[in-house]
């Protein structure tokens, strides 16, 4: 499977990426605080499947088919639909209206972004930013970067569920997990990783990541296409897999 994602310039966006199946695999998507927008073609089909995606507490199974192509954008924790609480899409994935040359996201019609094609992929978002369908929510923004926040904690944690379908601490403990796996990749070992991203020891990495992922720091690192392979903080790459 070689699938490829790039991180953008764009402040609505998180990451665009793409993938081209070779053969049937199954794939762990990491829980997350990203929603997503994604396209989807099977082969032999002239038909594009669009699908919104929703953040997650779980780790979720992705079945992919071979000759399909997917591909799509990730969206920031703070960038959000407006209308649709992120809370109604925690762990979901719904299909859009979509007739294979347009999509219709919050009541607005759009041309469907051609495969790979990165700059219609952030046009589009800018185009439902523009028209009021996606919004921005700067006091999380500034919270996720480690700025002082200008709410109490109540308030804080009231417009965090609505922009990002969860609370604060449920963002930072996501953050943690791919911070850990970021420094496990940059050659830290189990017990180094542990301490510089937060975590009181070893043990209780291993029970993040176990949470997130499904799976063991080790497996994790040793797996083709990882469930971390896609996150921001990587730079974008083609990985293969068998």
């Amino acid at each position: 499977m070689a699938y490829t994602f790039t991180e953008s310039a764009s402040p609505l966006v998180s990451v665009l990426w793409w993938v081209e199946v070779e053969e049937d695999a199954t794939y762990t998507d990491a829980a997350n605080e990203f929603w997503g927008i994604a396209f989807s073609r099977r082969h032999g089909h002239t038909d594009v499947v669009a699908t919104l995606i929703g953040p997650s507490t779980q780790p979720r199974t992705l079945d992919l088919r071979a000759g399909e192509r997917g591909w799509g954008v990730e969206l920031p924790a703070h960038v959000f639909l407006r209308h649709v609480p992120k809370l109604s899409l925690l762990g979901e994935m719904r299909d859009l209206p979509c007739d294979g040359a347009f999509v219709e996201i919050g009541g607005v019609r759009l041309p469907v972004p051609g495969y790979a094609d990165t700059r219609a992929l952030e046009e589009m978002v800018t185009l439902l930013h523009r028209q009021g369908v996606l919004v921005t929510d700067e006091a999380i923004a500034a919270a996720l970067a480690g700025d002082a926040p200008a709410y109490s904690d109540r308030q804080l944690r009231r417009r965090s569920s609505a922009a990002a379908g969860m609370g604060p601490k449920q963002l930072q403990q996501l953050a943690r997990v791919r911070a850990a796996y970021r420094l496990l990749h940059a050659g830290r070992t189990l017990a180094e990783a542990a301490v510089e991203a937060g975590y009181s020891d070893q043990a209780h990495m291993t029970r993040g990541m176990r949470a997130v992922a499904g799976t063991s720091p080790a497996r994790i690192l040793a797996a083709d296409l990882d469930s971390f392979g896609s996150r921001p903080g990587e730079d974008g790459r083609i990985v293969q897999s068998p």
